[in-house]
C-alpha cells in the first residue's frame, strides 16, 4: 500500500535512509576526507535532510507489513511543468520486490495531477540499482557533475 507521508513516520523514513544511502552517499567520503562537519557525522547529515524535506516536500510511503518499506518525495514546481523528486529510498532488505518502481510511479502519477509534465531528479553514477531502474523507466541522463568539497 502507498499512501501519503505524515511526521508521525519521520523517524522511519529516517532509518529508510540511512540503511538505503548508506553504501552509496556521497557524505561517508566528505566524513572520510574531512571528518563530521561541525561535529555532525553523514548519519546526522542525512537524517537533518530528510527533517528538513518532511517540512517542504510531498512524501509517499510503500507500507508493507505495517511497516514503511520506502519513500519518495519531491516538489513541483506548476509553473513550468516539471517536478523534482529529491529522495527515492527503498529499506535494503525489501528491495528486489518492485517497491522503488511503485513508488516511482505513484510519484509520477501525483505530479502528473499537480500540472507537471516532466520529471528531474538526480543519482549518482556509482548508485547502479538505482540507475538500472531509472533507465528502464525511459529516463535520459541529460547532464553529469562533480561534488566538488573544500575545506575554507
Amino acid at each position: 500500500m502507498i499512501r501519503l507521508g505524515t511526521p508521525d513516520d519521520l523517524p522511519r523514513l529516517i532509518e529508510v535512509s540511512l540503511a538505503s544511502f548508506g553504501t552509496v552517499t556521497w557524505q561517508r567520503t566528505v566524513d572520510s576526507v574531512f571528518g563530521p562537519l561541525n561535529g555532525l557525522d553523514w548519519r546526522e547529515r542525512w537524517r537533518r535532510r530528510v527533517e528538513r524535506a518532511m517540512q517542504e516536500e510531498t512524501f509517499f510511503v510503500l507500507v508493507e507489513d505495517d511497516r514503511v518499506a520506502g519513500y519518495a518525495c519531491g516538489t513541483v514546481d506548476p509553473a513550468i511543468g516539471v517536478g523534482h523528486l529529491d529522495i527515492l529510498a527503498v529499506d535494503p532488505a525489501c528491495q528486489g520486490k518492485g517497491h522503488g518502481r511503485q513508488l516511482l510511479h505513484a510519484f509520477q502519477d501525483w505530479l502528473r495531477s499537480q500540472g507537471a509534465a516532466h520529471l528531474t531528479f538526480e543519482s549518482l553514477t556509482d548508485n547502479d540499482a538505482a540507475n538500472h531502474l531509472y533507465l528502464k523507466e525511459g529516463f535520459q541522463a541529460v547532464a553529469s557533475h562533480y561534488n566538488w568539497f573544500k575545506k575554507i
